[in-house]
């Protein structure tokens, strides 16, 4: 009966995290370009130079989201509009990663 019901949790909590990778793909699509319309060279330069961390060197990893969260933890800019950019994609993926960590935990606390 309790491996039924850890099966049952696991299930669960597998199919909560599926849902959580949608959410932060919807939530990394919803993320403004920083530079808004364009007017301000230093913002674009930056975005240009820093901004390929993100849009070139990381979206390679999109595929699994811990290795892109991982890879644009790494990701810096001089520029505040790019930095709080990148920020907010960390934000993103970041946030989903510590709730399938409790879930884990939970799991794991469950079974034994």
């Amino acid at each position: 009966m309790r491996f039924i019901a850890v099966c049952l949790f696991a299930l669960v909590a597998l199919s909560s995290v599926y849902a959580d990778d949608i959410e932060k793909m919807k939530c990394l699509g919803q993320i403004p370009k920083p530079c808004g319309d364009g007017s301000d060279s230093a913002c674009l330069t930056a975005y240009n130079t820093d901004g390929n961390c993100v849009n070139r060197d990381c979206a390679a990893k999109l595929i699994d989201l811990n290795d892109y969260a991982t890879c644009i933890k790494k990701c810096k800019s001089n520029n505040d509009k790019v930095q709080k950019w990148i920020d907010a994609n960390i934000s993103c993926v970041g946030s989903g990663l510590l709730s399938f960590a409790a879930l884990m935990i939970a799991l794991f606390a469950f079974m034994f």
